[in-house]
């Protein structure tokens, strides 16, 4: 995390800290992360991508919940693209394929069943 905040440009650009009492405490920490649910094959998230690393906004989650928390998902009324993709018979890559290469709002895209062999009224070819 420190390393993170204070390395990467990603994450320093965008003012993400972590907390002082983390920061100068690693006993701190560990005693947060025991308390939080810590265990073996977990990964540290923020709750509000935008927050800082600090208790009240840390948890302990899955890999698969770290990367549906991220800022590149797509959300759409709280649910992520993957879990509307299934709902739609789709695939996450062809949620962000009618977005970026069809041309598609996040809410068409999202809301759009999918189509057999008819003409999408968004792309000039069949698909």
């Amino acid at each position: 995390m420190i390393t993170r905040c204070n390395t990467r440009d990603y994450y320093a650009g965008r003012g993400i800290k972590v907390c002082e009492e983390w920061k100068t405490s690693f006993e701190t920490f560990r005693k947060w992360a025991e308390e939080s649910g810590y265990a073996e094959g977990l990964q540290i998230d923020r709750i509000n991508n935008a927050g800082n690393y600090e208790p009240t906004n840390c948890r302990w989650v899955t890999s698969k919940e770290n990367c549906l928390n991220r800022d590149t998902t797509r959300n759409f009324n709280g649910k992520s693209s993957e879990d509307i993709a299934k709902e739609l018979g789709l695939t996450r890559q062809a949620i962000n394929f009618r977005i970026r290469v069809m041309g598609m709002t996040k809410e068409e895209a999202m809301t759009t069943p999918k189509q057999f062999g008819g003409q999408c009224k968004h792309f000039k070819r069949k698909i």
